[in-house]
């Protein structure tokens, strides 16, 4: 259940198994975000939600529950809009030697452009990916052989970006 609440600043998240509440779980400001986006992460695991469209509920649901499905329109908020030809994309190539802020402007950009929704690829994104135990990896040097499979990584993640309908800025080290 999620509690957006009237009066109170706060939202709070609690859930049920089979009709059994479990308590509150979270709870948060809703002057931290403009959007609330709920998602389920598991693993291994199958499960079913029931988000309106079943019309008997499986067990017993609070009285002032309402289904995410039957929120009226008006009070729902639209994500980004989804581009819908390739030739509305827009991407910036950004070339230059290491620290002379192509990564800083690209962040900034993106900061600034939010609506535009900037996937941004460098090798910093790529070594960011490739942790072990949380811990990112040790590189000796240039030439070692992470750096060359961090290029080939990031080779890729171009080529995958040109089939793509997004908007990127690649963040090149010369």
């Amino acid at each position: 259940y999620i509690d957006f609440g009237d009066d109170d600043n706060l939202i709070q998240i609690s859930f049920t198994k089979n009709g059994e509440d479990y308590g509150q779980a979270f709870e948060f400001s809703k002057t931290n975000s403009i959007e609330f986006y709920p998602h389920i992460l598991v693993k291994n695991v199958k499960f079913e939600c029931n988000f309106g469209q079943i019309e008997t509920p499986w067990s017993e649901i609070k009285s002032e529950y309402i289904f995410v499905q039957n929120i009226p329109l008006s009070d729902r908020i639209r994500t980004c809009e989804p581009i819908l030809e390739k030739n509305q994309c827009e991407i910036i190539l950004l070339s230059g030697l290491n620290g002379s802020g192509k990564t800083t402007w690209a962040k900034k950009y993106i900061e600034e452009n939010p609506k535009k929704d900037f996937n941004l690829l460098n090798i910093e994104y790529v070594l960011s990916k490739m942790t072990i135990d949380g811990k990112l990896p040790v590189i000796k040097d240039r030439n070692d052989g992470l750096m060359l499979r961090v290029n080939i990584c990031l080779q890729k993640l171009i080529e995958i970006a040109a089939q793509r309908r997004r908007n990127f800025i690649i963040d090149h080290v010369n």
